[in-house]
């Protein structure tokens, strides 16, 4: 209600991200991968249209995602690379939330 006011005081409209790289985001595929060389974890992202890549923070998602999607302005982008971000966090969350499974008491005998 209120940006439908602002656009039609000031002429213009909001810029916002395109439903398909919202949803790309959404369901893009989380993985961790082995150590490196240095000895640190990488996390393996493979999304719809911006292809498969290691994460290594906001600034390089939003480059890429400049590079994929040209038409976007660059305050799109890092909204888009911080919302990539939160879906790599939440995945990781979920992940290590689960602790390891118990056997049940009922085959201890």
């Amino acid at each position: 209600m209120l940006s439908g006011l602002i656009g039609r005081v000031t002429g213009s409209t909001p810029e916002r991200l395109p439903r398909d790289l919202a949803l790309a985001i959404e369901r893009a595929s989380v993985m961790g991968r082995c150590d490196d060389d240095s000895g640190d974890a990488r996390i393996l992202i493979v999304a719809a249209g911006l292809g498969s890549f290691y994460w290594e923070g906001i600034a390089p998602a939003a480059q890429r995602i400049a590079r994929h999607r040209p038409e976007l302005s660059p305050a799109c982008c890092r909204y888009a690379a911080r919302l990539l971000a939160q879906t790599v966090a939440s995945r990781n969350r979920a992940e290590f939330r689960h602790g390891p499974k118990r056997r049940s008491w009922v085959f201890d005998f």
